[in-house]
């Protein structure tokens, strides 16, 4: 410690003969101090305030009505956690119930509209992936944030998607390219979609890779059914959020999507 610190002060000393005083900023004088620091708290990683700055980051984020923030904040978190342990425990409760008779104001109002059975059915489904069969689409209660702006998918993107719509939508509709062979009642799929660069889902706001500041909570885990029908998780990271609507038969449709880049395990003969 005793060195570093000798050789910091002969790069603030270099700092000051080349570029002069006014580049010795009170960051560069407060280094001088982390000898003392650290040999009267410990290392560095014991007291610094990166996590707390990156909690005051999250709780920034977290929409309010202005009006009583605390409480709307304390409320949110509070309600995630307490629907987390009531899913993930085994007991059989209602106590999804005990959230109904929080009212929530302003801004975070758009959560209210969904019941407690479509928010369990929501966790359930996370949860029991083998026995929750999910096809079509349900309503978004959460919220894409900016940056925003229009893409045209590429020729490997619109098969993907063309996949993901038949699998969502089997035995209700066909989906296919505008270059591919026309079927009888098939949809053909938009070329366009409007990416986004963060999701806000419940108090938690997921970034993409793209993005230095957000690529910590670009990453994600999620359960798949493997061939063999056992289920395992992936990590993967989000490439970016993005918004797409189809043409169905009875109108419109908007579909908020994310795409991942998944990682798979390397096998035993390339480990």
């Amino acid at each position: 410690m005793e060195e570093a610190h000798e050789r910091l002060i002969k790069i603030i000393k270099l700092i000051e003969v080349h570029y002069g005083r006014v580049k010795i900023t009170p960051n560069l004088h407060l280094s001088l101090h982390l000898c003392d620091y650290s040999n009267d708290f410990g290392p560095l990683y014991a007291f610094w305030c990166f996590s707390f700055e990156r909690m005051n980051g999250i709780l920034d984020s977290l929409p309010t009505s202005n009006k009583q923030i605390e409480l709307e904040i304390m409320r949110q978190i509070m309600n995630d956690n307490q629907i987390g342990d009531i899913i993930s425990s085994d007991i059989q409760t209602k106590g999804l119930e005990l959230l109904e008779d929080q009212p929530t104001t302003g801004s975070i109002l758009a959560a209210d509209q969904f019941s407690l059975d479509e928010l369990e059915q929501f966790w359930l489904n996370a949860k029991n992936i083998q026995e929750s069969t999910i096809t079509g689409c349900e309503p978004f209660s959460k919220e894409m944030l900016k940056p925003n702006s229009e893409a045209i998918m590429t020729e490997s993107m619109l098969e993907l998607m063309v996949v993901f719509y038949n699998a969502s939508y089997i035995k209700m509709y066909k989906f296919r390219k505008s270059a591919d062979e026309i079927i009888q009642d098939s949809i053909t799929i938009r070329v366009k979609i409007n990416q986004f660069g963060r999701c806000r889902i419940g108090s938690e706001v997921f970034g993409f890779a793209m993005s230095v500041r957000h690529t910590k909570s670009s990453c994600v885990l999620a359960k798949f059914i493997t061939s063999d029908g056992e289920v395992d998780s992936y990590p993967g990271q989000i490439q970016y959020f993005f918004k797409h609507t189809v043409d169905l038969p009875n109108g419109q449709m908007e579909h908020n999507l994310a795409y991942i880049c998944w990682y798979r395990p390397a096998s035993m003969s390339e480990s």
